[in-house]
């Protein structure tokens, strides 16, 4: 056996001194020494190998290993060649010693050896680079059969490795991007479509079984006669792929559950090798039964709106579009409530677009026209009365208004609707005969009861007004919960790419913007559902002051005066938030050139003047004011109806001092406004208030706190598409979800006791009420926890105690109310 660990005799250790002259030639390929005469006739030959090949090779000779390489080799040896001539092959390679000496004992014992893919640090163009190489050892014997040194040969694999590297990276990239996709993936390899891989998506759609390894037809028995296995065969026979949408399949659940029937929309693609062989089918979809519900949801609420319009009584909505310039106007679409109204069908009207303006009254005529071409120059409201001429002759009146929407062709859509107010104007017309008749005390009196029937009926007016549109945001709130829930999920998943997020992210800010508007309907119909608390006012507005002046632009002072001991307001505040921010950018747009923006909270006390109609009792004001151009007593006096707004169309919704209005009301407060044209606008929100402090609110944090998820959720809701948007949520957050479609359905699942960690209901349904379920549930269960979810503020029979969440809402917000009924669980 060789000692490796012997100490060298000279630099180089091959001690002939031709093969010294040999090693010091610099082209040893052409060296006309060759070997020496004396060398072992084993060495001699591989010698003349080496010198001769184009591979990298090295034979390592004697006691000491001494190294004698080829030209290809010393390409690998880098800057320690050509130093390494005759050197021990320790010292020459002493980084990776360690790896090899295993390789070169078992050479040396006498057995071939073989390294694959040996990491190695190289300095070769002026830097280091990682490469790798293959080694195979073999041992060479003297003339005497004894192993006297071994032989190398070497390949670098350098490019292999990268390229498997890569290779892996790519198969663990694409495994990464299936898993994650938000449509359900699987590939099925060869004939029998055997599962090769399956994402989470497709997992959760058609449940968590055994997948990998088995065929469709072993592990999904139950779509036998759904004609999926023929088609699978079909894609795979011809190699063509099968795209489906909407396509209706029934899935029996492994866990014994009630069986889905769902809607989806698939592509079978075949997987074709090098050959043109198919290879196995790449199956990519969509779960769409949610969609397609929201869809016939969609269609449904416009056939209710259709049927609300075309049964209006005294009146007709239509639509008119046109060119900018008025030219090409024509009606697309008018209700059915015309023909009663003027007694023309809407056929006949949609034939000739002319004839409602054939029939008003001849000394009207001009004054609609001119009204009419004013309306089209300045694309502005068009809003008249005039005298018509009624199909049976009758003489009557109508009150007409449209709004313009300027379209992205060029062309202008009227939205408009026209009211029969004739018995209106035979009323006005007999109260002026009768003031004419009448002595002046009887003039005066018959003016005050005028003023006092002006003002019932306005207020009558405002309330049907506020009935209505509080039933049409509760509407629009269970329209908007599934339309907001998913397309928050779509957001979340980051579903398609840039175009496609950039579109969801648009439809997403559209429904946030509906929902804005909801909200403020509900507040001037005073149906919007609080939570009032104790509030401290002055804190509240302190703490909006940065955010007020860095949206009022740096020509607005902004100034905050705060009184001193100011006592707690009964008030919700996130409603409050809201109200501050409409009156400052209300104040903002009324000082177009800079000003002063005062805001202001001062103790009432309990005496003192007030304004009208308030009840007895202590209040504060939270007032502001601005220096901007101020509103005449006719712009005052309709400040804060609905709609009104003089901002310009697309400036404003006109909801603003309306909402504020019915929120103060609902909160036992007013609203007052004074206003001089050029001397600016104050407008004041009286709030009662409170001595109890114990149940102030909270502050929010930065971000909703993480609900602690897991456990069986039982969800009810009489709409199913709201039904379906929450379920999903809640499976995200973690818990398992049963749906119910009315307490009734729920009950049984409540009574039996233990199977329900979490119960999520509606509050307005059919039968019981969510609070009526909701009570009876904590009656059985006291440790259930319970969050009541409205979209509307009836609030009849709702403890304190419940948690509530408005509709609509997106994940987070759920997420943070579950937090708050875990803390309420730990508090207790």
């Amino acid at each position: 056996m060789i000692d490796t660990n012997s100490p060298k005799s000279s630099d180089h250790l091959f001690p002939h001194s031709a093969v010294g002259a040999l090693m010091r030639t610099n082209d040893w390929s052409t060296s006309s020494l060759g070997p020496p005469e004396g060398w072992p006739a084993a060495l001699r030959a591989i010698v003349s190998l080496l010198l001769n090949s184009r591979f990298p090779m090295f034979v390592a000779w004697g006691p000491e290993l001494a190294f004698l390489y080829n030209d290809p080799y010393a390409d690998i040896l880098g800057e320690k060649h050509p130093a390494a001539l005759g050197r021990r092959f320790r010292d020459i390679w002493g980084e990776i010693w360690a790896d090899i000496s295993p390789l070169i004992d078992a050479a040396l014992a006498g057995e071939a050896s073989f390294h694959q893919d040996l990491p190695l640090l190289m300095n070769r163009k002026g830097f280091d680079e990682q490469t790798w190489f293959t080694f195979s050892y073999s041992p060479v014997f003297d003339d005497d059969g004894q192993v006297a040194g071994m032989f190398c040969t070497c390949t670098e694999t350098t490019e292999a490795v990268l390229l498997r590297r890569r290779e892996e990276e790519e198969r663990e990239r694409l495994a990464r991007m299936f898993e994650q996709a938000p449509g359900f993936i699987t590939i099925l390899k060869g004939p029998e479509h055997e599962f090769e891989f399956v994402n989470a998506t497709y997992r959760r759609l058609f449940g968590d079984r055994d997948y990998v390894g088995k065929t469709v037809r072993e592990t999904f028995p139950e779509l036998e006669g759904q004609q999926f296995f023929s088609l699978l065969e079909q894609v795979f026979r011809t190699g063509q792929r099968f795209v489906a949408d909407g396509v209706p399949i029934r899935i029996e659940s492994p866990n014994r559950e009630p069986a889905q029937e769902r809607l989806l929309d698939f592509i079978y693609e075949p997987l074709i090798d090098s050959n043109g062989q198919v290879t196995g089918i790449f199956v990519e979809g969509h779960d769409v039964t949610a969609h397609h519900a929201a869809v016939d949801a969609l269609r449904e609420s416009e056939a209710r709106l259709r049927a609300l319009t075309d049964n209006l009584p005294g009146g007709s909505v239509y639509q008119m579009s046109g060119n900018a310039d008025g030219s090409n106007r024509h009606f697309t679409y008018l209700s059915q409530s015309h023909e009663r109204m003027s007694g023309l069908s809407v056929e006949q009207v949609m034939a000739d677009p002319t004839l409602p303006y054939q029939m008003i009254v001849g000394e009207d005529r001009e004054r609609f026209a001119l009204a009419s071409v004013e309306a089209i120059r300045n694309c502005s409201r068009f809003e008249i009365e005039v005298r018509f001429r009624h199909a049976n002759g009758e003489v009557r009146w109508a009150h007409l208004r449209s709004e313009p929407r300027s379209q992205p062709d060029g062309t202008v859509v009227w939205d408009g609707i026209q009211v029969d107010i004739t018995d209106q104007k035979r009323a006005e017309e007999t109260l002026r005969e009768l003031n004419d008749t009448l002595e002046q005390r009887v003039a005066e009196r018959t003016a005050e009861l005028e003023r006092a029937h002006e003002q019932l009926r306005q207020s009558q007016k405002m309330e049907a007004m506020g009935a209505l549109t509080g039933g049409v945001a509760h509407d629009f709130n269970n329209l908007l919960s599934p339309i907001i829930g998913s397309l928050d999920l779509l957001q979340r998943r980051q579903v398609g790419g840039q175009r496609e997020q950039r579109l969801i992210d648009g439809a997403l800010q559209s429904a946030e913007r509906a929902r804005i508007l909801v909200q403020r309907l509900l507040a001037f119909a005073r149906r919007q559902p609080l939570q009032p608390r104790p509030v401290e006012i002055g804190e509240l507005v302190a703490g909006m002051a940065n955010l007020i002046a860095s949206t009022s632009g740096p020509q607005i002072k902004v100034k905050v005066e705060i009184g001193d001991a100011l006592p707690p307001a009964i008030a919700d505040a996130n409603q409050v938030e809201m109200a501050v921010l409409n009156l400052c950018v209300n104040a903002r747009d009324a000082m177009p050139d800079g000003g002063l923006l005062r805001l202001s909270v001062s103790d009432r006390g309990t005496n003192g003047p007030r304004p009208t109609g308030l009840a007895p009792g202590r209040y504060l004001t939270l007032s502001v004011s601005d220096t901007g151009v101020g509103m005449d007593p006719a712009t005052r006096e309709r400040a804060i109806e609905p709609f009104y707004s003089t901002k310009g169309v697309g400036r404003g919704t006109g909801l603003g001092l309306s909402m504020v209005h019915g929120l103060a009301v609902q909160l036992g407060g007013t609203l007052t406004i004074e206003s001089e044209p050029g001397l600016g606008t104050n407008v004041e929100v009286w709030l009662p208030t409170t001595s109890d402090l114990g149940d102030q609110e909270p502050m929010r944090a930065d971000a909703a706190p993480a609900p602690r998820t897991g456990g069986r959720a039982l969800l009810v809701d009489d709409e199913e598409v709201v039904r379906i948007s929450t379920a999903d949520m809640l499976t995200e957050l973690g818990f398992s979800v049963v749906e119910a479609a009315s307490a009734s359905e729920a009950l049984p699942l409540l009574l039996r006791g233990g199977e329900i960690d979490l119960l999520v209901t509606d509050h307005l349904m059919p039968g019981m009420t969510g609070a009526e379920l909701a009570r009876t549930a904590k009656a059985n269960n006291p440790a259930l926890k319970i969050l009541l979810v409205s979209g509307y503020a009836e609030a009849g029979g709702i403890g304190p105690d419940l948690v509530r969440l408005e509709k609509p809402f997106r994940q987070e917000e759920l997420a943070a109310k579950l937090a708050e009924l875990d803390d309420l669980g730990v508090a207790s």
